[in-house]
């Protein structure tokens, strides 16, 4: 089960293949329907948000049934979503989130989700994120890395805020600092794969602030931590 701010992440969305049980697009527009899975009212304001999955229906041969996974972005009871719709009762008018990306959007936290009552916190939805096809094999699934995204509580200025490139395995909001703690596995050997080989960096991000997300402890440090090791340990020479 998905947690906030873990990435336990475990999807199989095929962006690109159309040759398992689909023979053309028109068949797959002709199968093709838009799930609205569920919807929240966000804070006690006018906007709804409703997260969007894909469903693909079989014809009576069933040959549209298997790419109905790919899109459905579920295993077990997680489900997981391509898009989200904001809509303003008040004034009838609706948006996406994003119009232009291909991701998937694995969870998504409201700061009153997270028991976090500072203003600066209420005023961001917060997004767990597949958007790289980072190992190149025309897949979006757990093998690619996780982002952190946000937006504003209308569904406006959705952005990444975790570094480019890094796995995002935790994240957390701290209390009265308006900053967000995240650890990060970064591709240490450069072998397209994210796991116990590779290093694990903790980032900050400042929500107050225009500057991008930094990493906490500088290569000098990282330096005299292994030094401090391997002198603990009557391993140096």
């Amino acid at each position: 089960m998905l947690m906030v701010g873990c990435n336990n992440h475990s999807t199989n969305y095929n962006k690109q293949s159309h040759n398992n049980s689909i023979t053309s697009i028109d068949s797959l527009r002709q199968h093709l329907s838009i799930q609205f899975n569920n919807f929240q009212q966000i804070d006690s304001s006018a906007y709804l948000f409703f997260p969007l999955a894909i469903q693909v229906k079989t014809d009576t041969k069933g040959n549209v049934g298997n790419y109905f996974d790919s899109y459905d972005y579920s295993r077990g009871d997680e489900v997981y979503f391509w898009n989200i719709l904001f809509h303003n009762t008040e004034t009838g008018t609706s948006h996406l989130l994003h119009d232009s990306l291909k991701i998937i959007i694995l969870n998504y936290s409201l700061s009153k989700d997270l028991s976090y009552e500072q203003e600066t916190f209420n005023n961001f939805i917060f997004y767990d994120v597949i958007s790289k096809d980072f190992n190149n094999d025309t897949m979006l699934d757990e093998k690619d890395p996780t982002s952190l995204f946000v937006s504003d509580k209308q569904g406006q200025t959705f952005r990444q805020i975790s570094p480019l490139n890094y796995d995002v395995q935790t994240w957390r909001l701290l209390k009265q600092q308006d900053k967000i703690i995240m650890l990060a596995v970064e591709d240490t050997n450069d072998d397209k794969i994210f796991d116990e080989k590779d290093a694990i960096i903790p980032f900050q991000f400042d929500l107050k602030s225009t500057q991008s997300v930094k990493i906490i402890f500088d290569p000098i440090m990282t330096k005299q931590l292994k030094q401090q090791f391997l002198k603990n340990w009557q391993l140096s020479k």
